[in-house]
């Protein structure tokens, strides 16, 4: 093969070479055809080049044996790394085990070289596997082939065109060795008739010809040996000495059978012997245990005649064809590979006549006589009209043809199939066979159009999802701004959603969804979008409306939602709250728009459900101080920003100091005092409650615990609990834990819990407070009268006094209705046995009748504002208070 001409000087190689004088030479040889040498010293460093010279080498060319990282693992790392996988790479090797040969193939190389080589082949397999890449740029398919070789278990993964690429170059390397082989026999036979003659011709000549034999015997890679008629060996060559790994010396004189000795399998005896009584030329095949490996030999035995034509020596001429086997055994072994693929495999002469089909072709087709039939009788009736001649062209002009075709399987069934048409190259570049592969990808383009469902449309409800939306919405607002109109984002979201989901099941909720889906298809109109981002949060986009065409749209949603919904027997009432962001007034983008169409929404929640409203500047200016608050709240603990105030509660009539309830107060360096109305429902809504509500707890009570030793009378201290901390299962664990740390009393500790928050699960309400009860800490109702309550509910609290909200307080002195809730929450409390306590209590007319009333306790400015530890500490020691243990029996 010649070595092709064209401009090299835009090849990349990358030769990976450990050997510094060898990997200079390669680099000598190959810059001498003008190619572009880059070189690396192992696996490590070669792949690091990769990533960071920029450079993207066209051929890579790799030695096995190297430090760090040998030749077959550089190959599988970048046969993995997506952005060097295409690369062909040449793996240059002096191991010739069929199991070497065998990493080779699954390492993912594309070539292999096995040294010694004769360099000028070098580029010849560099330019054929150069071009062949640049032909074959299509995208490439992947196979795995499972074998078992010497007990081992290989897994070969690689491209489809490789395990051709490698097919050939078995076959290239084999081919090339028997040239030589044959050309050294020939050489050898030549010169042996040449002895003879001149032997017989002139004898003044032999010690000449003697010379020139032993010259080329020591020069040839061919084992030469001469044996005389004692069976003794009289010369070896170096070739000899080097596969046996004994010196000539160490054999010249002896024996024959010293060569049987050191090498299992090698019957030379018997050979000689027989060729001295017959005469004639022996030749045989041994498959010899040398001591540097197992080796295949190839061995002449011919008669050396004397003057007289009597045998006078034995010269043995063997070939060492170890590589040629391997090659062999591994060309069976690809042989198999094709032979199981799964893939259909056809193989047809340059006119498209069918020479070859593998296994998987004759089970799907049924087809048993296909063998010399042409390409074209294969034309399926889905294929175009001139399907079957574009094909033809492309791949005689030496591209490789690639389409996906509709077929029929031998049940009638149709299928999908990948099918690729190849051309085959000789070594001499000209094109003698045509390789056909058909894959059937039926049930991947199911998947494909399974997952691009997937990721397009929501399961549940089949309505578009995140992905369809924001598409969409991006096409309408440009839409938008070519007409200059208007479009409106919609984000609804049904109330009280997880109440249905923990009562009566994910499924029944499931089912609501994919009933209101269906009933908003029905409602909007066929160009407007409706989309489900999940759980109970729809999206809804309408365009061309104005105001108070949005707002209709919007009223057919709510009325929509709130039909009742029949399922499964169960009769469903649901509401939603709906937020509106409009194109261009509240944004210019997808990502404002939502954003602000859910702001809107949450403002329509805390405004009481069931309703709507559109976005305003004032919910963007409040989402932006809600932000700027949660995010200065995530540390507030770790920067001490936060600290517990204490507000005295004093006992009626008697005015004496019972207790404090515990505050929260944030003082941030940039905020300010930040109200806990405004900081708290952020912090149960970011999942921050909880470790505030344990700092407090144990800030109060180690603070509690510390005012008892320094001899503080007796007092009862009260801590807020959110309705998140009431339903954490780990409240009453941390409780107690708290309380045994700093060894504090129990019934000392009174835990304040919204009207609200008790009656949200009546029933796991009342199991915790009947837990916390036993353990001898007191619960008390706060903001009374601020909710709804079932007195049969509240019968059953364990709780020991209700605290009156300030709301009612504020004018009792001058508002009847004032006056007659909260003359109506002391009665009831009194009947039921419990305490009320009034807070936010400021002037001495609210005081009176309070006192009128016989309400228990109050709290408030006009007996002191929350204070600091040490300023209550002073303030208890200057009342000189009595202390709650007078009044335990309350």
């Amino acid at each position: 093969m010649n070595h092709t001409v064209h401009d090299n000087r835009n090849i990349i190689i990358l030769v990976v070479e450990d050997s510094r004088t060898q990997a200079e030479e390669i680099r000598f040889f190959l810059e001498s055809y003008d190619y572009s040498i880059y070189l690396c010293h192992d696996g490590v460093e070669a792949y690091e080049w990769l990533q960071n010279s920029g450079k993207h080498p066209d051929v890579i060319v790799s030695d096995v044996m190297m430090p760090r990282m040998d030749g077959y693992e550089l190959c599988k790392t970048i046969r993995a790394d997506e952005r060097f996988k295409t690369i062909p790479l040449i793996l240059l090797t002096s191991l010739s085990e069929p199991h070497d040969i065998i990493k080779s193939i699954e390492a993912g190389a594309n070539k292999f070289l096995t040294k010694p080589f004769d360099h000028k082949r070098l580029p010849e397999v560099i330019d054929e596997l150069y071009i062949n890449t640049q032909r074959r740029n299509v995208e490439r398919m992947e196979m795995g082939i499972r074998l078992m070789f010497g007990g081992n278990d290989f897994l070969i993964t690689a491209d489809k065109v490789q395990i051709l690429d490698l097919l050939l170059s078995s076959y290239e390397d084999s081919y090339y060795k028997n040239l030589q082989l044959q050309e050294a026999r020939s050489e050898l036979e030549k010169l042996n008739s040449e002895l003879e003659e001149k032997v017989q011709e002139r004898t003044k000549e032999l010690r000449a010809q003697e010379e020139k034999f032993r010259t080329l015997a020591e020069h040839t890679p061919d084992l030469i040996a001469r044996i005389d008629r004692n069976l003794n060996i009289v010369y070896v060559n170096k070739s000899v000495e080097n596969i046996f790994e004994i010196l000539s010396d160490e054999l010249i004189g002896k024996p024959i059978r010293k060569l049987e000795e050191i090498s299992v399998g090698c019957l030379c005896t018997e050979f000689v012997k027989e060729l001295f009584e017959s005469g004639n030329e022996v030749r045989s095949e041994f498959e010899i245990q040398t001591p540097n490996g197992l080796n295949w030999i190839d061995s002449t035995f011919l008669p050396e005649r004397n003057e007289k034509g009597e045998i006078e020596y034995v010269l043995k001429v063997s070939s060492n064809i170890t590589e040629r086997k391997l090659a062999e055994i591994e060309l069976r072994k690809l042989t198999q590979a094709v032979e199981q693929s799964p893939c259909s495999i056809i193989i047809t002469d340059t006119k498209g006549n069918i020479e070859y089909v593998n296994t998987v072709f004759t089970q799907m087709t049924g087809d048993t006589e296909i063998i010399g039939k042409n390409l074209r009788q294969m034309e399926s009736d889905q294929m175009g009209e001139n399907t079957y001649d574009e094909m033809w062209e492309s791949v005689q002009e030496g591209e490789i043809w690639r389409r996906e075709l509709i077929n029929h399987r031998r049940d009638g069934s149709e299928s999908i199939e990948l099918v690729k048409l190849s051309p085959i190259y000789h070594t001499d570049g000209k094109i003698t066979h045509y390789m056909m592969m058909k894959e059937d990808i039926t049930e991947k383009k199911r998947s494909e159009e399974r997952i691009h469902y997937l990721a397009n449309f929501d399961v549940l409800t089949g309505l578009p999802n995140r992905i369809q939306l924001e598409e969409r919405v991006k096409y309408a607002i440009e839409m938008t701004k070519q007409h200059h109109g208007e479009l409106a984002v919609i984000f609804l979201d049904i109330n009280h959603f997880k109440d249905i989901n923990d009562s009566l099941g994910h499924r029944i909720g499931d089912r609501l969804l994919i009933e209101l889906a269906k009933r908003f298809q029905v409602t909007l109109r066929e160009e407007d979008t409706v989309s489900r981002l999940g759980g109970d949060e729809f999206v809804i986009m309408v365009s061309n409306l104005k105001e108070q065409g949005i707002i209709r749209v919007i009223q057919k949603l709510l009325d929509t939602v709130a039909k009742p919904f029949s399922i499964d027997q169960n009769e469903l009432m649901v509401t939603a709250s709906i937020g509106i962001a409009v194109f261009p007034i509240d944004g210019n983008d997808y990502e404002t728009l939502t954003k602000n169409a859910d702001t809107a929404m949450y403002q329509a929640k805390q405004e009481g459900r069931h309703n709507y409203r559109f976005f305003t500047k004032a919910m963007q200016e409040r989402s932006a101080r809600n932000l700027q608050v949660s995010n200065a709240l995530y540390h507030a603990l770790e920067r001490n920003q936060m600290r517990v105030v204490y507000q005295p509660q004093i006992a009626l009539p008697d005015e004496s100091i019972i207790g404090a309830e515990a505050l929260l107060r944030w003082n941030h360096p940039i905020l300010g005092e930040v109200s806990p109305a405004e900081f708290i429902p952020l912090a149960e809504d970011i999942g921050l409650i909880l470790p505030i509500g344990e700092w407090v707890l144990r800030s109060v009570i180690a603070q509690a615990q510390q005012w008892r030793e320094y001899g503080l009378p007796p007092m009862l201290f009260a801590v807020n609990l959110s309705a998140v901390q009431f339903r954490d299962p780990n409240l009453i664990k941390l409780v107690t834990g708290i309380l045994e740390e700093v060894n504090f009393p129990p019934r000392y500790l009174e835990l304040e819990l919204t009207e609200a928050a008790a009656m949200h699960n009546p029933k796991k309400a009342i199991a915790i407070m009947n837990h916390l009860h036993s353990l001898g800490i007191r619960m008390s109702i706060d903001d009374f009268g601020t909710g709804y309550s079932s007195l049969s509910y509240l019968k059953q609290f364990k709780v020991y006094k209700l605290k009156i909200d300030q709301s009612f307080i504020r004018d009792v002195s001058t508002d009847q209705d004032d006056k007659a809730i909260v003359s109506a929450i002391i009665n009831m409390a009194d009947s039921l046995g419990l305490l009320t306590i009034a807070e936010g209590v400021e002037t001495s007319e609210q005081l009176d009748y309070l006192r009128q009333q016989e309400c228990d306790e109050i709290q408030g400015y006009y007996y002191s504002k929350p204070l600091s530890a040490e300023e209550f500490e002073t303030y208890v020691r200057t009342h000189n208070a009595h202390g709650i243990e007078k009044d335990s029996d309350r």
